[in-house]
């Protein structure tokens, strides 16, 4: 497995996976990869998911975007009260640097990411404005910050809370960290994945999110639940059902 560390836009770091067939007379079909968090950061260590992806012949970009960890305290708190703006800018860079890769196939994008990661992937599919990607896989994660903040567990919400407030003394911040407002954007299909014994984010994000796709219509998307996960997918049978799905969800075809 092949990865360097890169650097993109406004001093964004991220690790980049490269399948060994990949060529400019070859180019392979690439996923952006958010990690999850936010205060946490992609690191140099075995991830079975990544492997999985470039095996299959994908390409990888994992952002360390603005908020992580391990490039200073100004850094990390960068998306203090910016939940959703500009981290994904940030991941929507990210993309715009694979594009440039003569090794990438820019046609053939793909975004996903677990818990804020998936809040992340969910915001690339709402505000990319200029149609990067090609499908968005969102695992475990919130869609509406507002009612998240009053549905999770006690950590999460005061995690929530140190670095956005609360919903009463920052609307504007959590309105616009809501990519449930902004469905209606949504040109791509999504993968919607959530384990139903989940505290930290609340099953029923997942529910307003696939409510409001089927309120305004004409998206594609498939939801699946898994009664015996928690805020991760640990046990076998729905780690291969998911895996099988995502495999499906990512095939980025360019027809």
């Amino acid at each position: 497995l092949e990865f360097r560390r890169v650097l993109f836009r406004s001093a964004i770091h991220a690790l980049l996976f490269r399948p060994r067939d990949a060529s400019a007379q070859s180019p392979a079909p690439a996923i952006v990869l958010p990690h999850g968090g936010p205060t946490s950061l992609y690191a140099d260590e075995w991830d079975g998911h990544v492997q999985c992806l470039v095996d299959r012949g994908f390409a990888v970009i994992a952002p360390n975007f603005r908020g992580s960890i391990s490039y200073g305290r100004a850094f990390e708190r960068l998306n203090h009260g910016d939940w959703g703006v500009g981290d994904t800018r940030d991941c929507l860079a990210a993309a715009d640097f694979l594009r440039t890769l003569d090794w990438v196939d820019g046609d053939r994008l793909g975004v996903a990411g677990a818990s804020y990661g998936s809040y992340l992937a969910l915001l690339c599919a709402t505000d990319d404005d200029a149609g990067r990607f090609r499908a968005a896989v969102c695992v475990y994660g919130d869609c509406d910050i507002r009612t998240s903040w009053a549905q999770g567990d006690r950590g999460g919400a005061q995690d929530l809370e140190r670095m956005m407030g609360t919903p009463h003394s920052n609307p504007a911040g959590y309105d616009a960290g809501s990519p449930v407002d902004r469905v209606d954007r949504v040109r791509i299909p999504l993968l919607i994945a959530h384990g139903e014994r989940d505290e930290r984010v609340h099953p029923r994000q997942s529910e307003q999110l696939v409510a409001a796709l089927r309120s305004v219509g004409g998206r594609t998307f498939e939801y699946v639940t898994y009664p015996t996960e928690a805020h991760g997918f640990l046990r076998f049978e729905p780690q291969v059902d998911f895996h099988r799905r995502d495999r499906k969800s990512t095939r980025l075809n360019s027809s």
